[in-house]
């Protein structure tokens, strides 16, 4: 799913679900997370067009959390340059939810305290009322080769964070990065036959 169709998706179910139940919702509590657990990004694809400069690879996107509270969409991307080799990873991050002001997602970094280049891609407004919105918003996240290699055993773990004091806990396990890693390599391989 393109980047603009996983966030119109996103953004119109969030505003039908708080359309349906209303605006009287409640904060998820610690103890109702197991209905927040993701689904994580998986069955990754090579894509090859004759007229783009780079090879991708990508997920499905995964999807965690409930509207209205708040959905997260994540997918892994990869870029490898035809002439070039250089190949750059990231983690498409997005998130809509229903508050009286933007969060402004800001920076991110791993459990290890690294910071990880944060680049804005959409923010969005939508339907607003009785003093909320539905914001949504879209950044990459660049993930060095190596984390994503070391995390093929034992996952990833990063941290986002918001001008607003909010914080969002991402984990990608071991499994979802191998298959990921492996497209990556297949493309690498089918680039290096090509030139």
């Amino acid at each position: 799913m393109s980047g603009w169709l996983m966030r119109s998706v996103l953004l119109a179910g969030l505003a039908l679900s708080i359309l349906s139940a209303g605006c009287d919702y409640a904060v998820p509590s610690t103890a109702n997370d197991a209905k927040y657990l993701p689904t994580l990004p998986y069955d990754p694809t090579i894509g090859f067009d004759s007229y783009s400069p780079t090879i991708d690879v990508r997920t499905e996107a995964g999807q965690r959390g409930q509207a209205p509270y708040g959905i997260e969409v994540l997918g892994l991307y990869a870029k490898i340059n035809k002439s070039t080799g250089a190949t750059v990873a990231y983690l498409q991050w997005s998130e809509a939810y229903t508050d009286s002001n933007w969060r402004f997602y800001n920076r991110a970094s791993t459990d290890k305290a690294k910071p990880l280049s944060f680049d804005q891609v959409d923010r969005t407004v939508g339907r607003c009322g009785a003093g909320t919105c539905v914001y949504s918003e879209t950044y990459n996240i660049m993930l060095p080769l190596a984390d994503l290699e070391a995390g093929t055993t034992d996952g990833l773990r990063l941290k986002i964070y918001g001008k607003s004091g909010e914080e969002r806990i991402v984990v990608l396990p071991g499994f979802t990065i191998r298959p990921f890693m492996a497209k990556v390599a297949e493309a690498q391989a089918m680039r290096a036959k090509r030139s």
